[in-house]
């Protein structure tokens, strides 16, 4: 029907505009029946006032449910504003997907327009803006928590085919990697603990594009779960760590992210399994992964500047990750003496001591 609102034959649109009209008559919802004729007005000339349509929905405090006449009015608008060529529009649309989700009657209701909304969801996490794409992540983890399960999966299964498709391009395989990550994690641990040796599984994939889009979810996963994510760190940092050996600058960055991520969340409070992590990375054979040790275990230090200086001494094989140190200004490479020295360098003018 909306189709016909842009049809050139006058008797047709003004026929499906009584139609939409009727249909806005039979809302429920009472606030989105005192906007309708705004929605109405952005539904036949979506180029000019969609974007007003979508201001509505987003200033919109809903105190009631949305009824199935709500949703026919609602999902038109935030469809077309997902493929807008703005950004603006793509953030709004997102961020009332997100809004809406909670508020859905029944969870049926939105079964007629799941494949549009997916797709146009689907089109939108590839944007060049981080936040347009954090809007559009929040979008799915949303609809996934608030409507059935089996919704849940055929977005689960949408956002993993963009992980194993090889002609994915990089923001839409980042895109899909944060949306993945806020969809698994809306379900709290449970879903996370049953697949996370398949992921860490792909995260290890000789193949490099699926390793980017698995590496890419533990970029999210640890800062949505927060404290819940403690008991796995020890085997993802396994997995993690093996990648900063990468020769792909691109992976081993990635990787590296990760494990910044990891160090500002649990540097202060999982010294006993990062600091042993750290060290076995600073003795590798590989120069890449001695060389991504060493800034790793200088981020470290950093953040335990943060505690009781003197606390620092405490901590068990402290005396040999130093001595480790001190070995590797003595490294074959380059890069990776420097790296040494001004790690030494940092944690004896940040701890006052003299050796």
């Amino acid at each position: 029907m909306f189709s016909l609102l842009s049809d050139t034959h006058p008797k047709i649109k003004e026929a499906a505009f009584s139609a939409l009209e009727q249909i806005g008559a039979t809302v429920e919802n009472p606030e989105i029946a005192k906007n309708v004729d705004v929605l109405i007005k952005a539904l036949s000339n979506p180029f000019y006032e969609n974007q007003k349509g979508l201001e509505v929905l987003l200033k919109t405090d809903f105190a009631h449910s949305l009824d199935d006449s709500s949703l026919s009015i609602i999902m038109p608008i935030v469809n077309y504003g997902l493929i807008a060529q703005d950004a603006k529009s793509r953030e709004y649309a997102g961020k009332i997907v997100a809004k809406m989700s909670s508020l859905i009657k029944y969870p049926k209701s939105l079964h007629p327009y799941s494949d549009s909304l997916l797709m146009a969801l689907k089109s939108a996490l590839a944007d060049s803006r981080e936040d347009v794409r954090n809007t559009v992540a929040k979008a799915f983890g949303s609809i996934a928590k608030y409507l059935d399960r089996k919704f849940a999966e055929k977005i689960i299964e949408m956002l993993t085919e963009i992980l194993h498709n090889p002609e994915a391009k990089t923001l839409e395989r980042a895109g899909a990697s944060q949306s993945l990550s806020e969809v698994l994690c809306c379900f709290g641990i449970e879903l996370v603990d049953k697949l996370l040796d398949s992921l860490l599984q792909d995260a290890k994939s000789p193949l490099s594009y699926l390793k980017e889009g698995y590496i890419g979810l533990f970029l999210f996963i640890p800062r949505i779960l927060d404290e819940q994510f403690e008991p796995y760190l020890e085997k993802v940092l396994a997995t993690i760590l093996a990648s900063v050996a990468e020769e792909e600058e691109k992976i081993r960055q990635m990787a590296l992210r990760v494990l910044h991520i990891i160090i500002s969340k649990y540097g202060l409070k999982k010294v006993s399994i990062l600091l042993p992590a750290f060290q076995k990375g600073i003795m590798s054979e590989s120069w890449l992964e001695r060389s991504s040790s060493v800034i790793l275990l200088g981020n470290m230090f950093d953040i335990l500047k943060e505690k009781d200086k003197n606390s620092i001494f405490k901590i068990d094989n402290i005396s040999e990750v130093l001595v480790c140190l001190l070995i590797l200004k003595s490294d074959p490479k380059p890069k990776v003496r420097d790296e040494a020295t001004n790690v030494l360098f940092s944690f004896f003018e940040a701890f006052t001591v003299f050796v």
